[in-house]
């Protein structure tokens, strides 16, 4: 359950930050380093965007690469 979590939250911040981009720039990105760069760019001229807010997209990107990608002793994700 963690796992679907961690992804669920990632696009979902994902896809709220290529809209914002798109709505600020009028660019799109369809990788996630571009996007990530990009938002960061863009979420710097707002304010309402604060460090905590602009962080999640890396924290939660973290998150579902862990839950994407590495597994431990027993096979299961390692979130913590």
């Amino acid at each position: 359950m963690y796992e679907e979590v961690a992804r669920h939250a990632y696009y979902a911040a994902f896809h709220a930050a290529q809209a914002l981009i798109f709505e600020r720039i009028g660019k799109v990105s369809k990788t996630h380093t571009g996007t990530h760069s990009l938002f960061n760019s863009v979420a710097r001229s707002e304010p309402a965007l604060n460090l905590e807010i602009r962080s999640f997209l890396k924290i939660s990107y973290d998150y579902k690469t862990v839950a994407d990608y590495e597994t431990g002793a027993s096979g299961a994700s390692e979130i913590d």
